[in-house]
């Protein structure tokens, strides 16, 4: 059975038992960078790098969203670098999930349906912020209609959590977690002819990109926590 829990930047988590793993909800968020900034006061994410990183997918809000065009409220053209630095300020022990455990989570997920009683679930925890809270609703009512066209019935809560029709993820080709590839299947208006499913293998970046990388306009990330 799924627990839900609040992290550091307000946002829903899912634990998965069987896997001793806490899982962010949704793809890491812009508003959720913004906690990180003012938070650190790291003069390296100052407002011009804040412009330069959002410039090719600009900063919405959740009323701004439309079906199949929500990318902007997630945090895109990051650095692999600038990741880590956020998952430090996150707390002890989260970090970026290898290919392995993102298939895994998908997996796992996959065999749990869709239902409003789980966005119910997670829109009622306490310490939630409120900002979370309006984004996770909102975007549930928009992806599902986007994602029963697409997927019919076929529709499970890695798909609530938009780990597919999201943004393509960042993650760690193996444990020795010094390169990096992407999982995930962005939606179909931010990058129609990305795909990159269980079962397909993660999309490879070339050598360039698989040390500190390159900032990529598709790629955002999701965080994970071993507990």
């Amino acid at each position: 059975m799924l627990e839900y829990t609040v992290d550091k930047s307000g946002f829903p988590s899912v634990y998965i038992p069987e896997m001793k793993l806490e899982v962010s909800w949704l793809p890491f968020t812009k508003i959720q960078l913004e906690h990180f900034i003012a938070d650190t006061n790291n003069p390296s994410f100052d407002p011009q790098w804040y412009a330069e990183m959002a410039k090719r997918n600009p900063r919405i809000t959740p009323w701004q969203m439309e079906v199949g065009k929500y990318e902007g409220v997630f945090v895109t053209d990051i650095l692999p670098s600038e990741i880590k630095l956020v998952a430090q300020w996150m707390g002890p022990g989260y970090n970026l999930p290898t290919v392995a455990q993102w298939v895994d989570i998908f997996n796992c997920l996959y065999r749990k349906p869709a239902q409003a009683e789980v966005i119910e679930e997670v829109c009622s925890l306490q310490g939630l912020n409120e900002r979370a809270r309006i984004l996770v609703e909102m975007l549930d009512n928009l992806t599902k209609r986007e994602q029963y066209q697409l997927l019919g019935d076929d529709r499970h809560v890695c798909d609530q959590m938009l780990m597919r029709l999201g943004v393509m993820e960042y993650v760690y080709v193996n444990t020795y977690r010094n390169s990096y590839a992407g999982q995930g299947q962005p939606n179909r208006h931010f990058h129609p002819h990305t795909r990159s499913l269980p079962g397909e293998g993660p999309e490879t970046l070339t050598d360039q990109l698989r040390g500190q990388g390159a900032r990529i306009r598709r790629y955002g990330f999701r965080l994970i926590k071993r507990r």
